[in-house]
């Protein structure tokens, strides 16, 4: 009863935020006719229906870019598996949106906005005979309608930090009348399982499947491509290290240009790769570089690069590619309280990976790594400068640290086809919720 009184209420704010905001929605698509193109899919209304209409096809969420690498191996799995399955997959972010759109056989959309009407109505009109959402992606309004049309959801990947669990108990009432649309929930670890549960889940409905970004293929860059790349980014056989700190926050710059410059006054041709999280912070970047004597180009002006200059990456899509050329990688995100990000992308190159203290958002895989030294947790900034400056200097420390982060990932493959599995036991059972 609570929970649903809450669900009113929520859908009453939603309805609110939505009359406060339009005026500045009004102003964004005026300024910027591609915004104009992302509201009009979030209300609902999609010109393309070329995924509508035809077969019932399987919905995949995945927010933004960290869930579409973990949706990655779902969606070539599934098209392999049955080709003639539709498949459509929303997202939040522009980054995301881009991304996914480079995929072949999916039919991509930004979320719609969780609104009743909103949701209902896409609902309706793509017909999916099932929902995947990728690692913890709860819009009551969106899993109310799917309930509401017999839709059957499944949790993938999941994954609930000690920080987001603790939000959603503030709530417990409305979380437990959101759960109840979920049919089945495949955990990444037994950590997340257990907070699931405690978040009111029965325990017959959760499984712990693994984490399926294991499960992306292991990259693999040709000669011509590396020689390619060394080109664009003034990378020649002399140039050790190159840093490579992907998905910084603003504030750690500061630390990675100074491990960057203490690196320089022993490797004088070290070459620095720096790869905001957000767009929006690369000037940052840039100007934060400039002050401390370090000149970076940015990336999407495709000029020459030098020996002696950085890049700042502020392109999309690339960095996953440019942890193949480091020597040393930080993960950022890390050395400040923002939770950390994915280490698996520059461990699947085989490099020498660094991370500072705030890893809670990844802390299980953060904890194997360490524990089996294929990754560098560091406690500060200062540290984090220290460590840099030992990893350059000992090269076969790195590839110890870097051949067991290899090991771990080929230990820990095959949650796909775990998950695959799970989907087809639900697509069979049909609206059978006790079935799966």
């Amino acid at each position: 009863m609570a929970g649903a009184v809450l669900y009113r209420i929520y859908i009453g704010l939603q309805i609110a935020a939505s009359v406060v905001l339009l005026p500045f929605f009004l102003y964004k698509c005026i300024r910027r006719p591609s915004f104009f193109k992302k509201i009009r899919q979030r209300l609902g209304f999609i010109a393309d229906t070329s995924a509508a209409g035809g077969a019932s096809p399987i919905w995949i969420h995945a927010a933004s870019l960290g869930e579409l690498r973990a949706a990655e191996p779902i969606v070539q799995k599934l098209v392999r598996q049955d080709p003639q399955v539709p498949l459509v997959l929303s997202t939040v972010t522009e980054t995301g949106y881009q991304l996914a759109r480079t995929w072949p056989s999916v039919r991509v959309l930004y979320f719609p906005w969780d609104l009743p009407y909103v949701t209902a109505r896409l609902l309706r009109r793509y017909r999916p005979q099932l929902i995947i959402l990728v690692e913890t992606e709860l819009w009551p309004n969106f899993l109310y309608s799917a309930r509401k049309a017999g839709i059957p959801v499944i949790m993938m990947n999941g994954r609930i930090s000690e920080r987001s669990m603790r939000k959603y108990m503030r709530v417990t009432p409305l979380t437990r009348y959101i759960l109840q649309s979920v049919r089945v929930f495949l955990m990444q670890s037994r950590v997340d399982s257990s907070r699931i549960r405690q978040m009111g889940v029965a325990s017959e409905k959760v499984y712990v499947t693994g984490n399926t970004k294991y499960d992306r293929e292991i990259p693999y860059m040709s000669r011509s491509v590396r020689a390619d790349l060394w080109r664009q980014l003034g990378i020649t056989e002399q140039t050790y290290p190159v840093l490579v700190a992907g998905s910084t926050h603003k504030g750690e710059e500061r630390w990675v240009l100074e491990a960057f410059l203490a690196i320089r006054r022993i490797f004088p041709l070290a070459k620095l790769i720096l790869a905001p999280r957000y767009a929006e912070d690369c000037a940052f970047a840039v100007q934060e570089a400039a002050a401390q004597g370090v000149e970076l180009v940015r990336r999407s002006t495709r000029l020459p690069v030098q020996a002696t200059q950085g890049v700042v990456v502020d392109t999309t899509g690339e960095l996953g590619l440019l942890y193949g050329l480091a020597d040393i990688a930080f993960v950022g995100g890390s050395l400040l309280p923002v939770g950390g990000h994915n280490i698996l992308e520059p461990a699947a190159w085989g490099k020498a990976v660094l991370t500072g203290p705030y890893m809670f958002h990844f802390s299980e895989i953060c904890e194997l790594f360490t524990k089996r030294r294929a990754c560098m947790q560091v406690a500060d900034g200062e540290e984090f400068v220290t460590r840099c400056v030992y990893a350059a200097e000992h090269r076969q420390w790195c590839r110890q640290m870097a051949a067991e982060a290899l090991r771990i990932i080929k230990e820990n493959r095959g949650t796909t086809d775990k998950n695959i599995a799970v989907v087809q036991r639900v697509l069979e059972a049909g609206n059978d919720e006790n079935t799966i």
